[in-house]
């Protein structure tokens, strides 16, 4: 278990949509430097762009209802 409250509270989303709409969800952290989502979640996605051989980056929109959900608590 994650010591972070961020990680706690993210976790803890993800498993309420699980209740509510059974999936097989699986939520860990990966440490920075072997986590290829770090830069493009930074606003750097050259390397995962450069690693992937992808020419082309737009942002994701998440659903409003996640954003109310984890900015509420």
């Amino acid at each position: 278990m994650s010591p972070s409250p961020t990680m706690k509270c993210l976790a803890r989303e993800f498993y309420s949509f699980e209740v509510e709409n059974p999936t097989y969800s699986w939520v860990e952290r990966a440490p920075s430097f072997s986590n290829i989502a770090d830069g493009p979640s930074r606003a750097q996605p050259e390397e995962a762009m450069r690693l992937l051989d992808v020419s082309a980056c737009s942002s994701f929109d998440h659903p409003p209802e996640l954003m109310s959900r984890l900015l509420s608590t």
